[in-house]
């Protein structure tokens, strides 16, 4: 026998307790279902006015957010700190906003309330919008959400101030039309017909079945239902053209209402003329209807509640939840299929943690991989650049320093390369490191330029720095990454320019009480770039010519890498552009003002003065170092500098020598075998520990990325060299330590 779904049996038990309650007295329930409909529509209305209510809050929020985002654009702010503002130039600006701003109208004004743009030619330019809603209260910094009426529409609007250091400089407002397709959606939002009353008449409407002729646009409704729906505190009952409606006004402003309604003629009339006709059936089945109902409630409200309650516990994370089936029914199944529903839960629950763990290993990995492969690479580069340095010191043929001079270049742009690999990587896991020191900026742009000076004179390309008057002569700021950005732009400046010249230009285009915000634009006369390839410049692994015939080289990361030291600088950056008439790559960042007592720090004694001869013959330098070819160039250094050194090749062998011998500095390598510089440079602290000696170590090493010159200082080391270094890094190290003066007046190390 075909089992009786719970669907039928509800339908049976709910007629037969109907056609009984109505039976038993016609007259009682002529009222209840009165009150009943009444209660359950006004109910309805309510949540449909509370749906509006939260639709208008995230609308109106997103809106005005919007408003607040544009109005912080950096160009529109610009424009509307200048004085005399021209209305084309003005013009031309808000239309490109326009596009952004997606919303029909779009209006700009000045400080003193005058129209400056409005994105359907409504109003002259200056007129004044200070008798708009809101407008005054804008530009005292209050943002405003409301409605304008403009013309022959009426709009939902945004409005917020574009402020520079707090001073207002005018406001942005945006603004989505109130009319049948904003009807409709609202109509579609709360569930009920939605009318638009403003100053007594129809704004617009919008109804799921035949709209009344006298709810036409521009139509007014008669005084007693205006009356009634200004004054209703709760939802009143309505005629309009013989037909009844259960209404609810919600008043957007002190000229506009919105009216949500439902209709009750094909509801209360109906239902009222079935029950005096049911009332004549079924008073037999009345009990037998109420015994029958209440013990299907149970059935199926037991079953359903506990599974409420798994759902509950599931929700807040408890996936051992389950419900005990009960019966073959529908409900049972659905207690089975939760059961299922909640182990997959849980499996997933674990395959998605047993990721999360696999992916925080591999990042792991990739850390130690990028550290591992930045010392193996940097040991042997530290050998190629040294002795190619070394050797071109020596008296070589012309042909000979050509080939030293090439593998030199190239072992140097070898280390470029790994440096941005390193720095994209650093940027990535968000450990870049910044030191604000304090710097000029005319010396930045002339030593940005400086290597490139040989390419330039071959190329016979002019080079033109121009620094505004208004840019201060010192600041403080990151200036090792502001170097790093000036060097990309230079260098593919220079590379794409055959003829011509390139001009950098230095401006403060903001500044408040703290520093400034400078931008900084390279101007070459070559190639140029399409707009189509701009769109990937600043994208990493993306160059504009990606082929293998390609006639410039690069990793593709120097641009990325630019805009992103950009960014960690509180600017940006950009290109302007066209094919075959150059480039313009410009950048801003902020610096910080220089303190008026702030002196320059005094510079550290160089070779030539800090040290005689005799005083090197009376220091000796131990040399702790595992790689021979290291030990080799480190030796060389060391030996044309006047300098006596003794070598170990790991970090015990260092120990018994500073044991046997007397050393006055030591050069520690890091990662070295049997035990590391880390290791010996703790236990020669822990023995030095009560005597009152101290004996400098600087680290020599290969490890350079973000914690390693701090474990070495926390290891108590000096000073930090990382390789590969030059020979006047090496020696100057030195000197700071074994130069003019005591070794206890070397001072903090310096920044690396």
């Amino acid at each position: 026998m075909q089992r009786l779904s719970i669907r039928h049996r509800i339908f049976v038990g709910t007629m037969a307790v109907i056609l009984g309650f109505v039976v038993v007295t016609s007259f009682v329930m002529d009222r209840l279902v009165e009150r009943f409909l009444d209660r359950e529509l006004s109910s309805v209305l309510a949540r449909g006015e509370a749906a509006y209510h939260r639709f208008a809050a995230i609308r109106g929020g997103l809106l005005g957010e919007k408003a607040r985002s544009m109005a912080q654009v950096p160009q529109l702010r610009a424009l509307l700190n200048t004085p005399e503002i021209d209305e084309e130039s003005f013009a031309f600006t808000a239309d490109s906003m326009k596009e952004v701003a997606g919303a029909p109208l779009l209006v700009f004004g000045d400080a003193r309330g005058n129209l400056l743009y409005h994105s359907l030619d409504r109003g002259e330019y200056g007129a004044s919008l200070l008798e708009r809603p809101g407008v005054a209260a804008v530009l005292v910094g209050r943002p405003y959400t409301g409605f304008w009426s403009d013309g022959d529409a009426f709009y939902l609007v945004s409005a917020a101030a574009a402020t520079i250091e707090g001073e207002v400089l005018g406001f942005v407002c945006l603004g989505y039309p109130v009319d049948e397709e904003a009807a409709a959606d609202l109509r579609h939002i709360t569930g009920h017909d939605v009318t638009v009353l403003h100053d007594g008449a129809v704004l617009t409407a919008s109804w799921e079945d035949e709209l009344p002729p006298s709810l036409a646009a521009g139509s007014s409704l008669s005084p007693l239902i205006e009356q009634e729906l200004n004054g209703a505190r709760e939802n009143v009952r309505l005629e309009i053209e013989n037909l009844e409606i259960l209404a609810t006004a919600v008043r957007l402003d002190d000229e506009t209402v919105l009216v949500l309604s439902r209709p009750l003629n094909d509801v209360v009339r109906p239902f009222a003329a079935a029950k005096h006709n049911i009332t004549l059936l079924g008073l037999g089945f009345a009990l037998l209807a109420l015994l029958a109902c209440e013990r299907l409630a149970k059935r199926i409200g037991r079953p359903i509640q506990a599974l409420s309650r798994a759902a509950d516990d599931l929700a807040h994370g408890d996936l051992a939840a389950k419900v005990e089936p009960t019966g073959e029914d529908e409900i049972g199944d659905l207690g089975r299929h939760f059961n299922d529903m909640a182990r997959r839960i849980e499996a997933l629950v674990a395959e998605t943690n047993e990721k999360a763990r696999a992916a925080q290993a591999a990042s792991e990995a990739k850390s130690l991989f990028l550290a591992t492969m930045s010392h193996e690479i940097r040991t042997p580069l530290n050998g190629v650049l040294g002795f190619n340095e070394l050797l071109l010191e020596t008296d070589l043929t012309d042909e000979q320093r050509e080939f030293v001079t090439t593998a030199k270049r190239s072992g140097e742009d070898l280390l470029s390369i790994i440096n941005d690999i390193l720095d994209f990587s650093k940027i990535e896991a968000g450990k870049l490191e910044f030191e604000e020191v304090e710097f000029s900026l005319r010396t930045l742009l002339d030593h940005a330029f400086e290597p490139l000076q040989p390419v330039i004179r071959n190329k016979e390309i002019e080079l033109h720095l121009d620094v505004a008057p208004a840019v201060p002569d010192r600041c403080l700021g990151a200036v090792s990454r502001l170097r790093q950005i000036l060097q990309n732009y230079a260098s593919n400046a220079v590379k794409f320019t055959m003829r011509g010249g390139i001009r950098v230009r230095a401006e403060v285009v903001a500044k408040d009480s703290d520093g400034f915000l400078l931008r900084v634009a390279v101007t070459d006369t070559g190639i140029g770039i399409s707009a189509e390839d701009q769109e990937r410049l600043f994208h990493p692994f993306s160059q504009v010519d990606g082929t293998t015939t390609r006639r410039f080289g690069g990793t593709g990361l120097g641009l990325a890498i630019t805009r992103n030291l950009a960014e960690l600088m509180g600017g940006t950056c950009g290109v302007e552009s066209e094919p075959g008439a150059g480039s313009t790559f410009w950048f801003t960042a902020r610096v910080k003002r220089v303190p008026d007592a702030a002196q320059p720090a005094p510079a550290l004694p160089s070779r030539s003065d800090a040290t005689g001869d005799c005083e090197r013959r009376d220091k000796r330098i131990l040399v702790a170092e595992d790689h021979p070819i290291n030990r080799r160039m480190v030796s060389l250094i060391l030996k044309k500098a006047g300098w006596e050194h003794a070598f170990a090749e790991d970090g015990e062998e260092a120990l018994a020598r500073l044991a046997e011998d007397s050393f006055d500095l030591v050069l520690m390598d890091c990662q070295m075998p049997n035990m590391d510089g880390f290791e010996a440079t703790r236990r020669i602290r822990a023995d030095e520990e009560g005597t009152g000696k101290h004996l400098p170590i600087v680290a020599l090493t290969a490890n350079t990325m973000r914690g390693d010159r701090e474990a070495c200082l926390e290891a108590g080391m000096d000073d930090f060299v990382g390789k590969p270094f030059k020979r006047e890094e090496l020696l100057a190290a030195v000197d700071r330590f074994l130069g003019a003066g005591s070794l206890t007046d070397a001072g903090p190390p310096p920044s690396s």
